[in-house]
């Protein structure tokens, strides 16, 4: 499905749980393959239940009953930042979803 959908370079890609169905190791590199195609200039849509798969994002939508009730904006993500740094983001990002009742 990836390959398929990146195969004519689209200006936007939407991927539905692109990472639910893999390993730790195999959804980093998803998202790793993901983060590259958007550096590249391609807008890249997820969704995704997955705390982590959603730090990764610059953008977090939150979505109830069919519409954006919040948004939150992280930053890029740096692959070259430290394991403490990762874990922060995604520990802000997750209080920021419970205060929203996720």
């Amino acid at each position: 499905g990836i390959c398929r959908a990146l195969i004519n370079t689209p200006d936007i890609i939407f991927g539905d749980e692109p990472t639910g169905a893999l390993n730790s190791r195999a959804s980093g590199e998803i998202m790793d393959l993901l983060g590259g195609v958007h550096r590249e200039g391609t807008t890249v849509m997820l969704v995704t239940h997955d705390v982590k798969v959603a730090s990764r994002t610059e953008r977090v939508l939150f979505m109830m009953d069919g519409r954006i009730v919040a948004e939150k904006r992280l930053g890029a993500w740096s692959a070259d930042g430290n394991g403490d740094a990762h874990k922060a983001r995604e520990a802000e990002l997750a209080q920021w979803l419970i205060e929203l009742g996720f």
